[in-house]
């Protein structure tokens, strides 16, 4: 899968998840999302898992701050490129 459609499709969760987040790029960090909280963090890491099939340990999601880390980590475990 290209690191642009990942990109995409984190998007979308994103904007599911926080209807009012505003303007998403790759170096948006995810507390500056408006709701994103220690819940939001939870239902994203489950959306994520299910849509790309994955598993991510717990102890990687204080990591995963911004939207590209999360595009990148994707890639990496699906075998895609990372961020663009």
């Amino acid at each position: 899968m290209a690191s642009e459609n990942i990109f995409d499709k984190v998007v979308a969760l994103v904007r599911m998840n926080f209807p009012a987040c505003g303007a998403l790029s790759a170096e948006l960090r995810t507390a500056d999302i408006a709701g994103w909280d220690s819940f939001g963090t939870m239902q994203m890491v489950m959306d994520v898992e299910q849509t790309f099939g994955i598993e991510i340990p717990i102890t990687m999601i204080p990591q995963l701050d911004t939207l590209g880390k999360i595009v990148d980590y994707v890639a990496a475990l699906t075998g895609s490129r990372g961020a663009a």
